[in-house]
């Protein structure tokens, strides 16, 4: 794999990990 590759996947990672952060916190907020 090239490193733009790489570079994207771990990119993708690190906004799926704040996304699902941000909705846990949103979770329990509302509950």
């Amino acid at each position: 794999m090239s490193d733009v590759v790489i570079n994207m996947s771990r990119r993708l990672r690190i906004c799926e990990k704040k996304l699902f952060s941000h909705d846990a916190l949103l979770q329990s907020t509302f509950q």
